[in-house]
Formats: structure tokens, C-alpha cells, sequence
């Protein structure tokens, strides 16, 4: 950093007690002031009228070392300033967190009037984290008014001002989908099945923006407040942030960032494609887990194996006492016995036939 951060850090430094030595506590453990000594002037008392102007003796310092003068007791660091993208960068990467933008702009400078807050490491306070909340509720606010108050703020500025997390992991998204993504539109309904099939029709580039115009405002607002875990790029955000929260027309964004309008509505239609993907795999494990659960059996092992079973039934087939009951009886000639019973009619008629001829 510059000058300016390196004089913030330091004004920092000074005010946690950085720059104080142990010699400036008392016995108590409170800061002792540190006394100048002063020496009374030769002068002494005297008029405007009657004092004589020559070099005086023993002035204070205009000037004292931090190390002699104690510092304040205080929780954080503030400022305020007019909202720009340089100062509001600056401030943000000293570790300044807004907390208040006003609504409307200011008429000598046409800028919004901002505050950010920087904690202090003092002993007064024990939870290192009590802006967090705060901070919270502002940039939730903050979203809400996007389409309205500051819709006139460049979605870069707004976007560095929400600081989403967009670069989410795998795994991230992966845990969300089992947990289930809560999502609702705003009037307060759930997604209905009719609005998935809208949005898959938009992602497959079947249908137009208009359809899904009226679901964008909800699901940017939800991926924003870091509900649905899918990775975009910072370009994918912009225009997401632009069209879904401050109600550009694809026309205006392409103004607004220089890029064509055709490459505005691919950003934004890989935005909502890959938003709609964690939508539609957290509904298939949602109703995953609401379908039964077959009840596990616990399968112990049969004292004889497969191959002893078999050996064992093939013993018990080739058996004699088993086998003789369908054995074929065997006359002296090795043909099977005919079975008792009449004479076969067929054979009678051909022999007879046989015996008239030779007659």
C-alpha cells in the first residue's frame, strides 16, 4: 500500500496500544499521563498593550512522541465518505466494512454519503466478531434496495459493496444439494414445478428472458445471500446482479459494461443455468429422502458351501436305493420287456392283409 494505508495502519496501531511502552501503566493497570515539564515565561502576566515582544522560554511543544500521549480507549475505527469505486476499494482493502450508504445522493457532490467501520483488538470488548451482524444486515437491506434506491449505482460498485462469495467448491455445492436449497419466490410461494420447467426451458435456450423475468429477482437475491452454492465468474455475477436485482433491460447492461448485447444474454443465460442446476439436483435428493427405505437383512453365512451342497446332492441322486425304482427291466435278449396288456391291432390287420394275397 501507499502512504494512506500505511498512515491508517499505523493510527490503527496506535489507538489497540501498540505504541505504548509498560512504563505508562500505573500499578492499577490505567494508562499514567505523561507530564511535560514547563518552565514559567520571563514575561509574566501582561497586556496586549503592555507586553513586550521578545523570545519567550519553556513553550509547550506543538508537537509531543505517541509514545507520551495515551491513548483513547475505543472500539473501532469509522469514516465517512462519498461512494465511489476508488475510495470504496480503498477503504475495503483496509479492512473498513460498510455499514450505512444513504439512499439518496448528496446535492453538492451527486455521491452517496458512506460509513465503514474498522473493529479494534481492545480489552474492552470480548467477541472479536460483533460488527459481523451488523454488516449483515446492512448489505441484506442494501440487496433490497438495489431495484429501487441505489438502482442508479454501477453493478460493479454494487457488486463489491454485497462482496458475495462466488467462488464456491464442489464439495460446497455438493453438501447443499443433500442439506436441500430453500427457495421462494416473492410472494413468498415455494418454486412449483411449473417454474422449474420454465427455467430448464430458458437454460436450454428454448424459451426467452421474459419467461423466467418474474424468477430471476428471488434467485439472484438467494445466490447473493449465499443460499444456492453454485460458481460464477465475477462477469456472470455483474450481469446477474444487474438484470435480476436492479432491473436492467439486456440493452442497458450492454451500455453499462461495453460488451455486446449477445454476450450479455450468454452470461447471463450460463448464470441461471448453472443456479438452476443446484436448484433441480437439490429437488431430485429431496425427494430422494422422501421415498421408503428398505430395511437392511442381515445375511450370516450357511455352515455348508455351495460346492459341499452339490457334491452332497449328487451323492444322494447316483445312488442305488434311489436309482433301482427307475430302472428298465432287461429280458434274456437284452431288448426291454414289452408291457402286458392286448395286442397290438395295427400289426394283426398287416398280417392278414399279407395272407389273402399270397391266397
Amino acid at each position: 500500500g501507499g502512504y494512506g494505508s500505511k498512515a491508517i495502519e499505523l493510527l490503527k496501531i496506535y489507538f489497540e496500544g501498540g505504541m505504548q511502552s509498560i512504563d505508562d501503566f500505573d500499578e492499577q493497570g490505567g494508562k499514567a499521563a505523561v507530564a511535560i515539564s514547563r518552565e514559567p515565561t520571563e514575561a509574566g502576566e501582561s497586556t496586549l498593550l503592555t507586553e513586550t515582544i521578545a523570545p519567550k522560554k519553556g513553550l509547550p511543544p506543538l508537537l509531543i512522541s505517541l509514545e507520551e500521549r495515551p491513548a483513547e480507549s475505543l472500539q473501532y475505527l469509522g469514516v465517512a465518505y462519498g461512494l465511489t469505486s476508488e475510495l470504496f476499494n480503498f477503504w475495503r482493502k483496509n479492512n473498513y466494512h460498510p455499514v450505512y450508504i444513504r439512499q439518496s445522493p448528496s446535492e453538492t457532490t451527486g455521491e452517496n454519503s458512506c460509513i465503514c467501520i474498522h473493529p479494534l483488538s481492545t480489552s474492552d470488548i470480548e467477541n472479536s466478531d460483533w460488527l459481523e451482524p451488523f454488516v449483515s444486515d446492512f448489505k441484506t437491506r442494501f440487496t433490497t434496495l438495489l431495484g429501487s434506491s441505489f438502482a442508479h449505482l454501477h453493478a460493479s460498485l454494487a457488486l463489491s459493496v454485497i462482496d458475495p462469495f462466488i467462488d464456491f467448491t464442489e464439495a460446497e455445492t455438493n453438501t447443499a444439494v443433500e442439506k436441500g436449497v430453500q427457495l421462494r419466490k416473492l410472494n413468498g410461494q415455494p418454486l412449483t414445478p411449473f417454474d422449474l420447467k420454465r427455467l430448464e426451458s430458458f437454460t436450454f435456450n428454448l424459451s426467452e428472458y421474459s419467461l423466467v423475468k418474474d424468477l430471476v429477482p428471488a434467485i439472484t437475491a438467494a445466490y447473493f445471500s449465499r443460499q444456492i452454492p453454485a460458481q460464477l465468474s465475477v462477469s456472470q455475477a455483474v450481469v446477474l446482479l444487474a438484470m435480476g436485482l436492479q432491473a436492467k433491460t439486456q440493452f442497458e447492461v450492454s451500455d453499462l459494461l461495453g460488451l455486446p448485447g449477445n454476450q450479455v444474454r450468454a452470461l447471463l443465460a450460463k448464470s441461471i443455468t448453472k443456479i438452476y442446476k443446484v436448484i433441480k439436483d437439490s429437488s431430485l435428493s429431496r425427494i430422494d429422502r422422501s421415498l421408503p427405505v428398505q430395511k437392511e437383512v442381515n445375511l450370516e453365512a450357511h455352515e455348508v458351501t455351495v460346492d459341499e451342497d452339490l457334491n452332497q446332492a449328487a451323492a444322494e441322486a447316483l445312488s442305488l436305493d434311489k436309482v433301482g425304482h427307475y430302472a428298465i427291466a432287461m429280458n434274456g435278449e437284452g431288448m426291454p420287456k414289452s408291457r402286458p396288456g392286448k395286442p397290438d391291432k395295427k400289426k394283426r390287420k398287416v398280417g392278414s392283409k399279407k395272407r389273402s394275397k399270397k391266397n
